[in-house]
């Protein structure tokens, strides 16, 4: 995974805060690199009666960067009912996750979610989650605070070989600081298509705006920041290396802030190998 920015840093030198100049700390500026990441998802449904079942999963994820201040390790597991309701799915699920930066713990999370898969007809589909959680941080006590995000992603069927994808977000999440507390409105629109030679393409553009409650130290505003992406997943439906499914997925993210410190662009060129069991 080669990444221009690592950390979403700035790569600016010194940047003015309520007029004031600010040499960023090493782990605020840029720093590109490579980076492998790897885990495995493991699913298992057990039925209770005809529509309904016991969904529990649990994964983990790895992020292996260059030095150990850029290594992620997260644990994560859910359990609950799935409902099958005509043609759609409900789930209800408790979750519990663990996060380590470096060897350092870096925060717990609980809570639940509600999510569910509609087939609206034979044109359109529905996905939607809410997920409530309290998050809480090791090393900065003064982030922990509850959480809740909203997903709702409507397909539009385009034939055999494809569908277009529109998505909003909304995350809401506070903070013991008021500065630090903050909600993002966002959205998304993308095309998916079967193109020819067994290769599928995902092109995808988005953009969210985040808004901070209380005002930025040594500022009379609170942060605003805007943030735009581009990318594009493309995999070669009929390739297989080691019997594993690679997929290449390339994206450039550009966020401004009325913060200078919080400005910041980056590359990414992902090739993610899966096996499915």
């Amino acid at each position: 995974v080669p990444t221009s920015n690592l950390s979403n840093g700035t790569a600016a030198g010194s940047v003015l805060i309520g007029g004031i100049p600010f040499v960023p700390a090493a782990a605020a500026q840029q720093k590109g690199g490579l980076a492998a990441v790897y885990g495995v998802q493991i699913a298992h449904r057990m039925p209770v009666f005809d529509d309904m079942g016991i969904l529990s999963t649990f994964g983990t994820t790895h992020t292996d960067g260059p030095g150990r201040t850029w290594d992620q390790r997260t644990v994560e597991a859910t359990i609950g009912p799935q409902f099958r309701l005509g043609a759609g799915v409900v789930t209800l699920e408790a979750l519990a996750s663990r996060t380590w930066f470096g060897v350092d713990p870096y925060s717990l999370t609980w809570g639940a979610r509600l999510g569910g898969r509609f087939l609206l007809s034979d044109q359109w589909r529905l996905t939607a989650s809410t997920t409530l959680t309290r998050q809480q941080f090791d090393q900065a006590p003064w982030q922990t605070g509850p959480r809740s995000t909203t997903t709702v992603a409507l397909d539009r069927s385009m034939g055999s070989h494809g569908f277009v994808r529109l998505k909003a977000t909304h995350d809401h999440q506070k903070a013991e600081l008021a500065h630090l507390s903050h909600h993002d409105i966002g959205g998304s629109i993308g095309f998916y298509w079967e193109a020819p030679w067994g290769i599928t393409v995902f092109p995808e553009v988005g953009h969210a705006e985040r808004y901070h409650t209380g005002d930025f130290p040594l500022t009379s505003s609170p942060r605003h920041d805007r943030r735009t992406s581009i990318g594009t997943t493309v995999t070669k439906r009929d390739l297989s290396i080691l019997g594993l499914a690679p997929k290449l997925i390339y994206s450039y993210t550009r966020n401004t802030s009325n913060i200078d410190l919080y400005t910041y662009s980056r590359h990414d060129l992902n090739l993610t190998l899966t096996k499915e069991f």
